[in-house]
């Protein structure tokens, strides 16, 4: 028996889900994968993180418990506009379906936290905030 992953289906379908929603990007210049994000890009922008997975098999299906990371970054006064930012993603992704390609199906989706960050140069703010997905595929 093969043990797969949902790691890059999911990070695509939050991707797709966040930058299709006119809402939150008005509210931000762009959604990328962390590594993919130049070094003059316009604030505010989020960055999808890393995504730690473990498996959690059933007889009949193959589970994944993820903790999915974004970053939402701003160079504002204070955390208000990053914290206005997260409030658009919790109801965009907290119990809401996610569409994912293949075999895959989302089972949920719960937003667990959020740690404000004041970056170094004293310009930067930085969110970062946890999601809990659950992704099954039948054995």
């Amino acid at each position: 028996m093969a043990v797969g992953t949902a790691i890059s289906i999911v990070q695509v379908a939050l991707s797709s889900k966040l930058s299709g929603d006119s809402t939150l990007m008005a509210l931000v210049s762009i959604i990328r994968d962390q590594a993919s994000v130049a070094q003059n890009q316009v604030f505010p922008y989020i960055t999808i993180g890393d995504i730690v997975e473990t498996q959690d098999d059933t007889l009949s299906t193959r589970q994944y418990d993820q903790d999915c990371t974004l970053h939402i970054w701003t160079q504002s006064s204070g955390f208000k506009q990053a914290q206005g930012i997260l409030a658009r993603c919790n109801v965009l992704l907290h119990r809401q379906p996610l569409t994912l390609s293949g075999s895959q199906t989302h089972v949920a989706t719960w937003y667990r936290d959020a740690i404000p960050l004041a970056d170094p140069d004293g310009i930067t703010q930085h969110l970062v905030v946890h999601y809990r997905l659950i992704v099954e595929e039948a054995i």
